[in-house]
């Protein structure tokens, strides 16, 4: 979902539910993961912004670590990232 509160400044928010297995016919990993995502986004002018976004995801079965985009896996079953970013397109 994205808004946009004026022309400049936007928020966004996204979740995503991935529900998997994977192996062969001896072992077979189980998995759910649930991830939350939420971002603003402030254009500085036509070519640049700065954005913050945050991630956060929380995994249950066998599997036991999240594993968030780009980031080292957790030890454990919850991650959280949060990025600040300065954008320029050319």
């Amino acid at each position: 979902m994205k808004y946009a509160l004026t022309s400049a400044w936007c928020v966004s928010a996204a979740y995503t539910f991935t529900d998997g297995a994977y192996g062969n016919t001896i072992s077979v990993a189980y998995a759910s993961w649930n991830t939350v995502m939420l971002q603003t986004d402030y254009g500085l002018s036509k070519r640049t912004d700065v954005y913050l976004e945050g991630v956060y995801q929380h995994v249950r079965g066998t599997i036991g670590q999240a594993m968030i985009n780009t980031q080292s896996p957790a030890s454990n079953g919850s991650q959280t990232s949060v990025t600040l970013g300065l954008r320029h397109t050319f």
